[in-house]
């Protein structure tokens, strides 16, 4: 097993954790596979290592945990588009303010082992230094570390064969997001930022999306280009100032007086694969699906003709997938009152669940949901009328929770981590073969 497990820095209740998965997960190793970009107009393959269940990414989730700490340090961090937007429009920004979007090639796989692993390092040591590290935070060297071996170790299986990662951030892991956004993060603390405090009016990036909001001459943008692109070997498509952009689903307009107004972005690729009706899902399911996009929309939509058009868009996508005419008009009818209309009345803060809730609560487990099987409903009405008395007064069970598995779905069948291979025609007996 590693020896940074040894330390004292690493908590018992981790170190027992990370033992159990190794006990647990055996000499399993990650899976290979690739799956399809449909959306892109060339052909092209996402690669992927499952790692759930093997011993590493026990310490790798255990990073994640640990680092997520640090992202309020990062000074283009963003929860999502809705926390951009917020800020988008929360001001008017200087007259004559455009918009730079920038897009990362191939991220993971540009960020080196050893240049990634020391930028961290920096990020922990400076905040070490300037006494901003978290309480509970570990020690820096054991993080780093772990952090080693995480990255410089990453072995994968396809069909017979096993293979090592010798470069780039490792596939599959779960630490692997926030090492991404500190590591180029830093670069923007050290270098963008200082550098062009004057221009940038704001600065955004989620994962491998860069915003920035921008107030310079041109010739400033050329060395911002060039600094951008200036930070290993990772190199960024970077457009030109304008007073339109795209960055996640937001399509962005900045008014030549510095007002930001949004509409809602859609990718020319996207296939629009929502539930049919046919689906075994409860018919409700798809209720919540048009009330959460009609929200969604509401919000990224400045002008009201874009959140009607959008809504327009998305109720004929729908009968289009076969849903009835007036089925949908009332779902939409009651979804939009609901979004136009909302309830004034102050969010409810809910305490934190804690394993006394848990011995409280009573589980129902009646494997997967099907539209012919005896409802929740009928279960709990059951449940409430013939057992929840005795329940109660005997062994303390205050509520039923009526629990479904996921249903098995085409992606469990066509995207399998474990590879079918025939005798005789093994990976083995390919590797290293010339095409005939």
């Amino acid at each position: 097993m590693l020896p940074i497990l040894n330390s004292a820095a690493v908590p018992p209740h981790i170190r027992d954790y990370i033992n159990k998965c190794y006990e647990a997960a055996g000499s399993r190793q990650g899976r290979f596979k690739a799956t399809a970009k449909v959306h892109k107009s060339e052909p092209a393959l996402r690669p992927i290592n499952a790692k759930c269940g093997t011993g590493p990414e026990s310490i790798s989730k255990w990073l994640d945990y640990e680092l997520q700490k640090l992202i309020p340090f990062i000074p283009s961090s963003i929860k999502d588009s809705k926390d951009y937007h917020a800020r988008l429009t929360s001001k008017q920004w200087p007259a004559g303010t455009k918009i730079i979007t920038a897009d990362a090639t191939a991220m993971y796989d540009n960020i080196t082992i050893d240049h990634g692993i020391e930028t961290v390092g920096n990020w922990l040591h400076h905040l070490k230094d300037n006494d901003e590290l978290p309480g509970d935070f570990p020690g820096v060297q054991i993080i780093l570390d772990a952090l080693n071996f995480v990255m410089k170790f990453n072995i994968t299986q396809f069909g017979d064969c096993f293979f090592k990662q010798l470069c780039g951030t490792a596939m599959g892991t779960s630490v692997a997001v926030v090492y991404a956004g500190l590591y180029y993060g830093w670069h923007e603390k050290v270098r963008l930022l200082p550098n062009y405090t004057e221009e940038i009016q704001d600065l955004a990036r989620f994962v491998d999306d860069l915003s920035i909001l921008w107030l310079g001459s041109l010739e400033r943008f050329r060395e911002l280009k060039r600094d951008i692109n200036d930070f290993g070997i990772l190199r960024w498509k970077v457009e030109e100032p304008s007073n339109e952009g795209i960055f996640l689903d937001l399509s962005i307009s900045i008014s030549p007086d510095g007002i930001v107004s949004t509409k809602t972005y859609q990718k020319p690729m996207n296939l629009y694969l929502y539930l049919l009706p046919s689906s075994a899902h409860q018919k409700h399911t798809m209720k919540g699906v048009i009330l959460g996009e009609l929200k969604r929309y509401h919000w990224q939509c400045t002008n009201i003709q874009d959140y009607v058009e959008v809504t327009r868009l998305f109720f004929q996508r729908l009968l289009r997938r076969g849903w009835e005419f007036n089925l949908l008009k009332r779902w939409f009818d009651d979804a939009n009152y609901k979004v136009c209309n909302p309830p004034h009345v102050p969010p409810v803060i809910s305490e934190p669940t804690t394993a006394d809730d848990n011995d409280t609560n009573i589980y129902l487990k009646l494997g997967n949901f099907h539209p012919h099987y005896i409802p929740s409903r009928t279960c709990q009405q059951i449940f409430e009328e013939e057992l929840s008395t005795i329940l109660r007064d005997e062994i303390g069970i205050q509520r039923m929770i009526v629990c479904y598995k996921r249903a098995p779905n085409i992606g469990d069948k066509v995207s399998r981590t474990s590879l079918f291979q025939n005798r005789g025609e093994e990976v083995s007996t390919f590797m290293g073969r010339t095409p005939d």
